[in-house]
């Protein structure tokens, strides 16, 4: 396949079933010349869609799960068929972004990190979330994927300046989001229909996609995660000097939320929590300004590493360094002093 021709079909297309949502199996490949930042050269944008790319393949296979649930009960023939055609839709959306996340991964890009923390999302989903309430979520990301979707097919300039090589593989998948757009909700109505648990989950979920789209974003950036920040770094955002200074420690709420005893104490032991800023100096950020390592301590310690100790409460002598460390906020170092008093 030479560089021009990045996707092959079928000359054609077996109907699969009998509805307008027809799945098309493509073949894309990425040319290796292909530039790192494909999108008008520009960094944010590329790397914003290909944050968004490393959910897709999780999170289209959970989409699959969510549906498939309910399959074997509707009885509407119309809605059957457009089921089939969802499945195999969102079949050939996550494979075709594996393939996509990969030609990333070569060219520096840290996707699967970011792939590998949205799968073990999903799988936590999978198991603590009801059948309905998994595909009410469903229901919200589709809406949100057809939003942008209709974006991209009807306001062309989006894609003004994205590498031609790059095109088809966005423009097929937004063509098929847009077909295929009500069928989740459509099952939903058929099979749950409860207002409540439905609108509740989009509220949470509205939440869940923007920030974890930004969390993402500044992985792929950057490699920022919890095991990478550590305590007292000093970041320079645009003109704006940021030091990170303690975690963002998960909610107890979130336990309630769910009905999950203890998963804001899972949330912490795995990392996953986040990190909150101190200003140093203030100033502008602008959409695509470089975002800049100035300093590390010498004697610190990691965000994960510190959620740890604070959570098992195991490792009394870093819990007295932890205590001692003046850039660390001041509540946290009282919660590590209660640590080693304790243990007294």
């Amino acid at each position: 396949m030479t560089s021009k021709a990045v996707a092959t079909s079928p000359k054609t297309p077996k109907k699969l079933n009998n509805s307008d949502i027809q799945p098309r199996k493509m073949d894309f490949s990425f040319d290796p010349a292909m530039p790192r930042y494909w999108f008008d050269d520009d960094q944010f944008k590329t790397i914003l869609l290909t944050a968004l790319s490393c959910t897709f393949p999780e999170g289209e296979r959970f989409f699959v799960r969510s549906v498939r649930h309910y399959q074997k009960q509707i009885q509407d023939p119309l809605l059957r068929e457009q089921v089939k055609g969802f499945i195999g839709q969102e079949a050939h959306h996550g494979n075709e972004h594996d393939a996509f996340n990969h030609f990333m991964e070569s060219k520096g890009v840290p996707t699967g990190k970011v792939d590998e923390f949205v799968n073990r999302g999903m799988r936590f989903m999978a198991k603590h979330l009801s059948p309905q309430r998994q595909l009410a979520k469903t229901c919200a990301l589709e809406h949100f994927t057809a939003m942008l979707a209709e974006l991209m097919l009807e306001h062309p300039d989006f894609f003004k300046g994205m590498d031609e090589r790059m095109l088809p593989l966005w423009l097929w998948h937004a063509v098929e989001e847009s077909e295929h757009k009500a069928v989740a909700f459509d099952v939903y109505q058929d099979q749950v229909d409860s207002y409540w648990v439905r609108t509740s989950e989009m509220a949470f979920t509205t939440v869940e996609f923007i920030s974890f789209t930004i969390f993402h974003y500044y992985q792929l950036r950057k490699g920022m995660d919890d095991a990478t920040v550590y305590i007292g770094d000093i970041w320079k955002f645009g003109d704006v000097e940021l030091q990170v200074s303690a975690p963002r420690a998960p909610c107890s709420k979130i336990s309630q939320r769910f009905n999950i005893p203890n998963l804001d104490r899972f949330v912490g032991e795995r990392g996953i929590t986040g990190w909150y800023y101190r200003v140093i100096k203030t100033g502008a950020i602008h959409v695509g300004d470089e975002v800049t390592l100035l300093h590390r301590e010498d004697d610190t310690v990691n965000i994960h590493t510190l959620m740890q100790c604070a959570h098992t409460k195991a490792d009394k002598a870093l819990a007295g360094k932890l205590a001692q460390l003046t850039v660390l906020d001041d509540e946290w170092r009282e919660k590590c002093a209660k640590i080693v008093l304790k243990a007294r």
